[in-house]
This record gives C-alpha cells, structure tokens and sequence, in this order.
C-alpha cells in the first residue's frame, strides 16, 4: 500500500496548495475514489456513444461537487476488523456479515 499511500499525499498536498484549505487524508481519498469512479464512467460511456462529450455535459452525469471536512482517523482499526493478505474467503465473509454488506 505504500506507493498508493504516497500518491495520495502528494495529491493531498497538491489540493491543499490549489484550494489554501487543510484537506485531510480522508477527503483525499474520497476525492481520489470519485475522480477514479468518474474517469471509468465516462470511459465506458465513450465506448459506446459517439459524440461523448455531448452526451455526458447534457445528462448530468458529472460528479457532485464534493464536500469536504472528512476527519482522519485517530489510529488504525482494532486488528482483525479488515480481512488482510492471507484471508482466506471465509474471513472476507465473515467480515462483510459484521458489517451487513451480505
């Protein structure tokens, strides 16, 4: 995870250089994950329709604006909470069903 890890604090750095604000890890990677999320929509779109832009300014499929004020954690989760290198499937079961995502 390290080099994504630093990735996303050169990008942290470079939102809070842009916008003067203190923008916390948490909204860095909320703000990663929606500009990903966005990129990869947009790519299939564009897979499929002919004039993309068009398509994808008139329909409002642009990201919301996102809002920021994410606190970082304080400390890591309490150990065994995420399924780590190793789990077997029943372990990433298991953890999904505490959190009812099953």
């Amino acid at each position: 995870l390290e080099p994504v890890v630093r990735k996303l604090e050169a990008l942290q750095k470079e939102l809070q250089e842009a916008t003067g604000l203190q923008i916390s890890f948490a909204d860095t990677e909320a703000f990663a994950g929606q500009m990903i999320a966005a990129q990869e929509f947009k790519a299939a779109l564009c897979a499929k329709v002919g004039s993309c832009d068009v398509v994808y300014n008139a329909y409002g499929n642009k990201p919301k604006r996102l809002p920021l004020g994410r606190e970082d954690s304080s400390g890591p989760d309490p150990k065994g909470r995420v399924p780590w290198v190793g789990s077997s499937v029943e372990d990433f079961k298991a953890a999904f069903k505490k959190v009812r995502l099953t």
